[in-house]
């Protein structure tokens, strides 16, 4: 299935599920968890306050670091764990060529 991205939104594909804990905690104590992933889609990007048009930050199969605490919209397609971020709210991506 191919799925397109609107704006400046990147499809990730998630590495691993983020920690489900069975203990209840009040939303002040939890900590955000960094997930790692694979870019599998990216929209056009966006425009500047000026009209100037602004690429993704991101390329296909890059692997991208997020937070769980951005809001998000999650896919679950085959088992495996899908979330659509903006751009803006990805962490860092993986330079594949350093050593």
């Amino acid at each position: 299935m191919k799925i397109e991205m609107f704006g400046n939104r990147v499809l990730v594909l998630v590495q691993h599920e983020p920690k489900q804990s069975s203990i209840v905690q009040p939303e002040s104590a939890m900590r955000a968890e960094v997930l790692k992933g694979t870019v599998v889609s990216v929209g056009p990007g966006k425009l500047s306050a000026n009209g100037t048009a602004l690429k993704a930050p991101v390329e296909l199969g890059q692997q991208v670091w997020f937070s769980n605490a951005i809001q998000r919209g999650e896919l679950k397609i085959d088992g495996q764990l899908y979330v659509m971020v903006d751009g803006d709210d990805l962490l860092g991506v993986e330079d594949a060529n350093a050593h």
